[in-house]
Order: structure tokens, then C-alpha cells, then sequence
């Protein structure tokens, strides 16, 4: 009997689920199913979710997926051996006596998430810097408002009858998922406590192992440990929770209850799991020490596993066994990569008349822009095309590696034009900028690992949504001179969460043997060695660019 596994992700602005083949990793397409998540953004640097419509659409997209191939296949409960979820690293509240858990100023009750993109907590990050903590050195020596306990701080300090209420629990998303579903309250992962809440692993030296009591009371958050409100049992991904899925939550997905149900991931260290373990065209052996992984959707990380404990200034990490079992990893990343390409392309004023064509044509805007660029090099390399125009990509601030979230884009060689070709120009050199990004995270990595000497970062493993953006995948191909590969299931957050409930299913014994046979390779990009020097050029303008604005920012204080 064939044997499958569901796998959930839950993204920024979507849930996605689909089942998955547990022999090989395949997808079966026909189960996909999406729903968007609401967001509500009513303040500057403030974006918060409902854990209500979240769950409601992750029951809908479960439910679907079965639905789906059930039409085909009768027997598709009892071939799904379990079930796994991954998430982003937002912050949830949840009143465990069941009244509302509001984060908003404004007391709105279904808002009950502040989402990982959310920056309300700068000063509140700012000022657990400046203490100097000793659990810092793991997040790369500063820690980002991104992070749960700047979150948690400003919760006490602004809604504090909310961070007072003993009921009151708080969740990683991913956690969440496992909680409703399991009905384990007490239960989290490694993978989010380690990577977001400063949760510490046996192998980390000189400090405690667990939750560092000294850091939350530096804090004033220590009520939060002594009343047990954020997990008492930590967990490795993979790991079965409890006796699977309750009645309620089975009968939500149409699946049999007691399935598995594994210890959940972030969404993008799902994405590592869904893909670094691939065997690669041409390469001898599977070394996933000299692998980066890039997650390129909303924002994007940059994931990097290594036997050697190595610290990268402003790099999170590195964290003992968060993505994989047994390894250090350094996780890097990008604010704003789609949602900065977005961002520019809509500002423009010739969008309104792109978006037209795009409905027309049912094209996706950026596809249409890829063909224009194409176009407007007349045979030679569309690379060129921006030689005068440069973008610092930080309109969201910069994560890594110069941990700043406060600084701003920056764009030199803007004309009045209103043309189409005004507006390819502008979208190429923001993926060019996004390219020199992660240039920089890799550089910074392979400095800090040559220091250990630990292996280099070599080649590049892209997933998520803009890696089916062929110019954004080729751009960083070129720019960091390193072949890029990119999954043959393009969907390796919802394989890498399968993969979790796949282990939490008996199918496998651990998360490194389920990878070795569910992840896969498609596309294979190489660089062009012909504008190495035009990149080199074009990235020392982009360091530049940041040193200017910085020296502005000082020159008007």
C-alpha cells in the first residue's frame, strides 16, 4: 500500500497544504489547495493576524487536499501516516481559559498575532541590545525586533493586563498549528524556541541549557517562565505530539484521528529541510556543508548548516540542530525581497496600465517585465541595462548581516520618465540590489567559517516563490558567481513539512534519512562569467550607498 504524509505551510499572506508521497517527495499536484490569510496593517510598522482565520483556513486547505484526491483514491486516509506543519515566526496570544487575547492598541479582538514582519518592537530591541546578554552571541550579536521577546517586552510594557492575565500563553505560529490540533499546550519546537525566543540547546556552551532565567528576568519577563506560559516541553522536530489529532481537529481535516502529528518548523527552516539534502547533478556525495539555502518569498533566509559552531556578526545563529539534526546553522536574511518588488512595481505610475495587460494576457506582472527586459537588450546581457541606476534594498530595514532595522532604501538615477521601459529598469535593478544582498550574507558566512576553518558556502538552493522568477534566480546566479539549483517540488516548505510528518509517522527514523529520499533537484542555473566585473562594480556601489546613508542619517541629528 502506497503511503503518504500531509504537509501545511503557512506563509505571510497564505495557508497552503498538500499531500505528499512518502517514498520519494513527490507532490500530488492535484491536492494542492490554498486560502489567503487577512492581515491588518493600520499602523507604521504594525501587521497583525487572527490565530481564528488562520486555523479556519489551515482546516480548509487540509480538508480540501484530502477531499481532492479522495475522489481518486478512497483509501487516502489510511495511507496518510502523519501529518506536519511549518509557519512563519509570528507571535501568538492565546487566552487558554477562552476569552480573547487581543495584541491590538485599539483592542480589536480577533487580532490576536503580531506578525514576524512586524517592527512595533525597534525600541524595545534596542534597549535588550544594550544589556549585553550573554544569549545574544547566538543571534549574531544583536538581536531583531523580528524576534519573540522584544515582542513579548512590548507587550508588558503596552498591554499590560494582557501580559499580567496567567491564562495568557504565547505560541510560535508553528507551535500553534501543533497545539490545535493535538490539544498539547505545553509543547514547542527546537527549531522555534531555539531560533526566535533565545531558548538554549545542550551544545551550547556556557549557558543554560534551556530557558536562561537571567536573560527574562534582565527583562522583566520572568513571570512568563514561573507561570509556565511559554512551553515546558521542548521538542525536536519530527517528534510524535501527544496521541495525534484530536477528534475535533480530525474531523476538520476529513483525516482519521490519533494521525501523527509532528513537532513543528519555521516555514522557511521547512524550506531547508525541503530541499539541502538533494543529491545535485554532477556532484559527487551529498555535502550539505557547503549549501546555502535561500527561502525567496515576502522576505527571504538565507540558511547555512555546518559541524562548526561559527558566530557571523549579524547573522542569526548559530543555533544547535534547528533545521538539521546535529548541525550548527546560520540563518541570514532579507526583510523585504517580494514584497520590495512588489513595492516598487506598484509605486510606479505606469503599473496600473501593466496590471491591465497582465489580467489580459493572464500573465503574471514581473513575467511581463522579464519580457520587456528581454527585449530591450537586443542580444546583449540584460544585466547591463542598469549600469546607471542603483538600489539600496533596505526599505524595510536591513536583517543581515548589518542588523539594522531602522536604516532605509536608497535609489540613485531616477528620471521622469513614465515609460514601461522606466519601470523594467527599475524592477531589474531591485533584483540586482536583493542579488548584492545576499552576496553580502554568503561573504560574511565564508569569513567567518575561513576564521574556524569550516567549509566554505559554495553553491546555492533556492525555493519559494520567486525562484520560479527566472531573472531573479539567473541575477543571483551571475552576481555571486555560484550555480544555483533550484528544487524539483517547488513547493519545498510544504515537502519539508511532510517530511516532519513523515517521521512523526514511523516512515522514517530520523529528519536526515526522510531528506535524503524526499528532497530532489530540478533546474540548474550557472553563472556567466562575462560581467563579473560590472557586478563587482555595481556591489561596491550598493556597500557605498548603505555608508551614505548612514552618514545623512548622523549629518541630520
Amino acid at each position: 500500500m502506497p503511503r503518504y504524509t500531509v504537509g501545511v505551510d503557512v506563509g505571510s499572506g497564505s495557508v497552503r497544504a498538500a499531500i505528499v508521497n512518502v517514498e520519494n517527495g513527490e507532490i500530488l499536484n492535484e491536492s494542492i489547495s490554498t486560502n489567503e490569510i487577512k492581515t491588518w496593517h493600520d499602523r507604521t510598522d504594525f501587521y497583525e493576524q487572527s490565530s481564528r482565520n488562520i486555523w479556519e483556513c489551515t482546516c480548509n486547505v487540509v480538508k480540501a487536499a484530502v477531499q481532492k484526491v479522495q475522489k481518486k483514491n478512497s483509501n487516502i486516509q489510511d495511507e496518510i501516516v502523519g501529518i506536519g506543519f511549518d509557519a512563519t515566526c509570528s507571535l501568538v496570544a492565546v487566552d487558554l481559559s477562552g476569552g480573547t487575547a487581543s495584541i491590538s492598541l485599539d483592542g480589536r479582538p480577533e487580532t490576536d498575532i503580531i506578525l514576524w514582519a512586524d517592527h512595533r518592537a525597534n525600541s524595545q530591541a534596542e534597549h535588550i541590545n544594550s544589556l549585553n546578554h550573554n544569549v545574544l552571541q547566538y543571534v549574531g550579536g544583536i538581536i531583531s525586533p523580528e524576534m519573540e521577546t522584544p515582542k513579548l517586552l512590548w507587550i508588558k510594557q503596552n498591554l499590560p493586563d494582557l501580559y499580567n492575565n496567567s491564562n495568557i500563553h504565547f505560541f510560535d505560529l508553528a507551535d500553534y498549528l501543533v497545539y490545535k490540533s493535538t490539544g498539547q499546550h505545553d509543547v514547542r519546537s527546537e527549531c522555534t524556541t531555539i531560533c526566535k525566543w533565545t531558548y538554549s540547546s545542550n551544545a551550547v556552551r556556557d549557558q543554560t541549557n534551556g530557558w536562561d532565567s537571567t536573560y527574562f528576568s534582565s527583562l522583566g519577563l520572568d513571570l512568563l517562565l514561573s507561570q509556565n506560559r511559554i512551553g515546558t516541553r521542548i521538542l525536536p522536530m519530527g517528534q510524535p505530539v501527544g496521541n495525534g489529532l484530536t477528534k475535533q481537529s480530525a474531523d476538520a481535516f476529513n483525516l482519521r484521528v490519533n494521525t501523527p502529528v509532528a513537532v513543528s518548523a519555521i516555514d522557511a527552516h521547512a524550506g531547508g529541510i525541503g530541499s539541502v539534502g538533494a543529491s545535485l547533478p554532477n556532484v559527487h556525495g551529498i555535502n550539505v556543508q557547503d549549501r546555502i539555502v535561500i527561502i525567496a518569498g515576502t522576505s527571504s533566509c538565507h540558511m547555512a548548516v555546518s559541524n562548526a559552531e561559527v558566530f557571523v556578526r549579524g547573522v542569526w545563529g548559530p543555533f544547535y540542530s534547528a533545521m538539521i539534526p546535529g548541525m550548527w546553522l546560520s540563518e541570514g536574511g532579507q526583510s523585504a525581497v517580494g514584497k520590495l518588488m512588489d513595492h516598487v512595481v506598484q509605486s510606479h505610475v505606469y503599473y496600473p496600465r501593466l496590471l491591465e495587460v497582465s489580467k489580459n494576457q493572464n500573465k503574471h506582472v514581473f513575467q511581463l517585465l522579464n519580457e520587456k527586459l528581454d527585449e530591450m537588450r537586443g542580444g546583449g546581457d540584460v544585466s547591463l541595462l542598469s549600469k546607471s541606476l542603483h538600489v539600496l534594498p533596505y526599505f524595510h530595514g536591513n536583517r543581515s548581516p548589518l542588523a539594522n532595522p531602522s536604516c532605509r532604501g536608497v535609489i540613485s538615477g531616477l528620471t521622469i520618465s513614465h515609460s514601461i521601459e522606466d519601470l523594467a529598469l527599475l524592477y531589474l535593478a531591485t533584483i540586482q540590489a536583493i542579488s548584492y544582498g545576499t552576496r553580502h550574507i554568503i561573504e560574511s558566512i565564508n569569513e567567518a567559517r575561513e576564521k574556524v576553518g569550516a567549509e566554505k558556502v559554495s553553491r546555492i538552493i533556492m525555493c519559494g516563490g520567486l525562484s520560479k522568477n527566472k531573472l531573479f534566480v539567473k541575477m543571483h546566479s551571475d552576481v555571486t558567481q555560484s550555480t544555483v539549483y533550484v528544487p524539483k517540488e517547488s513547493e519545498a516548505m510544504i515537502v519539508g513539512s511532510a517530511i516532519l510528518g513523515a517521521v512523526a509517522g514511523g516512515a522514517y527514523q530520523s529528519v536526515s534519512e526522510a531528506m535524503s529520499k524526499m528532497n530532489s533537484v530540478g533546474d540548474v542555473v550557472t553563472p556567466s562569467d562575462e560581467n563579473i566585473d560590472y557586478h563587482r562594480k555595481k556591489y561596491l556601489i550598493y556597500r557605498e550607498m548603505y555608508e551614505d546613508h548612514i552618514k545623512y542619517e548622523r549629518m541630520m541629528k
